[in-house]
């Protein structure tokens, strides 16, 4: 039977090809998982964006610091599923292309079992994470520490409980059928959001809205089980199945995965916690909007490289490096075509945006031009890692994601405590290491791991979406600089003739024709002969922003 993990061997550096689109089967896989989830992004959007709109209505500026204060401690329980989701998923992937059924079914038992041990010790660490609640709101009153040491525990046990179900949300992942998992997240987050808003509207305290997180893990739990079962009927759950040799490789892997998200979690709710001690709540309730807006980003993008994971694992399985070398050319640059207009309308139009969202009192133009400058690399650059996750060579990564996330903390503590230069120096202890890390450093380890040249890399990932997106830039700064005294009506101008032109570009320079056709077929505008239909795997980019040769 074999093992879950794979031996790495390094072959001679090969010819570079240019990257070829993927096989119609896969490609439109791929399109497909990506699609649902953005589909579910949009929903998280929307309740990121509504729930703090109204919790600041009609609780205040001070009790949205103290909820945004509770999400961040309970990202911290989530630390005790030892990154064991990803192994899952890699490891079913692989698994299921060799057909390995014995060994498929030892990963999802151990897993399970471990995760179960770790949901208890999330239980315990609530508890803790409860009791420090006065230390970290020491300038609130009573009635709030009281409310916030209530929410904390709801919200942290929530995180803990739900460790068990992520196994079989890997299982449906390593499927490749993210429509699915989306579909039970959508669902259950989609009812979330209407009753938190029933529930703010009545009056209710963050306390109630803090119970029915917690409710709501169990239907989400029940209905990835029943789904998980359903695709896999090979699966068996059994103790039979436990064996030490796989958690051992599991953890080894899952290891370097936890690293970096406790790296990534340091880094940013860390960052958030030392604000509120340094100054307060209500500056956390400013600083964090800014915050969330980059962070909406980066989980927009995150959605689309998410689903190179499984993708890499099989081509790992077969040896395929030549492809591997494809994927990460083209999932970088189409990141960097994502990326770059959602960049550029924070730093642009960040502070009406914020406005417009909240209320006037919360815009920070400055923080936010900070954060976007930090993250302007790295957020095109997620697939890379998880293609490197994908192949189990992720350890490197995860180590320069913890040395950043130790010279954050370094910073904002330097930053907002000795030269006291307030949210500034908060929002520059975040950008510098995320823009070291993983817009620079995590790209030359992969080129070196795959055997690409870093100057084509960079050309190849780039070049073509900057060009593209000088256009939209130029709408924006127009717009501002046409109406000065009127930013929300210049928000929606600019965004609205940037919107068209890159429209226009996209269609005609950025999508590949096979892309075009069945968009145009789909609506109902445009039918071609079979015989004429283009195949994604013949797709052809324009020059001008094809990769260099």
């Amino acid at each position: 039977m074999q093992q879950a993990t794979n031996n790495h061997k390094v072959p001679p550096p090969p010819v570079e090809t240019e990257p070829q689109a993927p096989a119609p089967r896969h490609y439109s896989t791929i399109v497909r998982n990506v699609v649902t989830n953005w589909m579910w992004f949009a929903l998280v959007l929307a309740s990121g964006l509504i729930v703090p709109r109204f919790i600041g209505q009609h609780q205040g500026k001070e009790m949205l610091g103290v909820w945004d204060l509770g999400w961040s401690l309970g990202f911290y329980v989530g630390l005790f599923s030892l990154g064991l989701t990803s192994a899952v998923t890699r490891y079913v992937a692989q698994h299921r292309t060799l057909n390995d059924w014995p060994g498929l079914n030892r990963v999802v038992n151990t897993g399970l079992a471990m995760m179960c041990v770790g949901s208890l010790a999330g239980v315990v660490c609530a508890v803790g994470l409860a009791s420090l609640t006065p230390w970290l709101v020491q300038d609130a009153g009573p009635e709030t520490v009281q409310i916030a040491s209530r929410m904390i525990l709801l919200l942290s046990i929530g995180s803990a409980i739900q460790l068990p179900g992520t196994i079989f949300g890997g299982i449906i992942t390593g499927y490749e059928r993210y429509d699915l998992h989306n579909l039970i997240r959508g669902a259950c987050d989609a009812v979330l959001l209407i009753v938190m808003i029933a529930l703010l509207v009545s009056g209710c305290s963050l306390v109630t809205l803090a119970w029915l997180v917690l409710l709501m893990e169990v239907p989400s739990f029940l209905a990835r089980m029943w789904v998980a079962r359903r695709l896999c009927p090979h699966l068996r759950l059994t103790p039979a199945y436990l064996h030490w040799s796989t958690a051992r490789d599991m953890v080894v892997f899952s290891g370097k995965s936890i690293l970096q998200w406790a790296a990534s979690s340091a880094l940013y709710q860390l960052n958030g916690i030392l604000v509120s001690a340094f100054m307060g709540p209500a500056a956390l309730a400013v600083y964090s909007r800014q915050r969330v807006l980059v962070f909406q980003a980066m989980r927009f993008i995150r959605q689309y490289a998410v689903v190179f994971a499984p993708s890499s694992s099989a081509l790992n399985a077969t040896g395929d490096e030549p492809a591997l070398r494809n994927l990460m050319l083209n999932s970088s640059r189409y990141g960097m075509y994502f990326t770059l207009p959602i960049m550029l309308l924070l730093m642009i139009m960040g502070g009406p945006l914020v406005d417009l969202w909240m209320r006037p009192g919360y815009a920070a133009p400055a923080i936010l031009t900070i954060m976007a400058l930090g993250h302007l690399l790295s957020i095109p650059q997620f697939g890379v890692y998880t293609i490197l996750m994908g192949m189990g060579r992720h350890g490197v990564p995860a180590m320069l994601d913890t040395g950043g996330a130790v010279l954050s903390v370094l910073l904002a503590v330097l930053l907002m405590g000795g030269v006291k230069v307030g949210m500034v120096g908060g929002a520059l202890a975040m950008a510098i290491p995320v823009a070291l890390v993983g817009g620079v450093l995590v790209p030359v380890y992969a080129c070196r791991i795959l055997h690409l040249r870093l100057g084509r890399y960079i050309r190849g990932a780039m070049l073509g979406p900057t060009l593209a997106n000088i256009p939209f830039a130029l709408c924006l700064l127009t717009a501002r600089r046409v109406l000065p005294d009127n930013p929300l009506r210049a928000l929606v101008l600019g965004l609205a003739a940037g919107a068209i032109v890159n429209l226009v570009i996209y269609w005609k320079w950025v999508f590949p024709r096979h892309v075009r056709v069945e968009c145009l077929e789909r609506l109902g505008i445009r039918r071609e002969p079979a015989e004429q239909r283009p195949c994604p795997a013949q797709a052809t980019v324009p020059a001008a922003f094809a990769p260099p040769k």
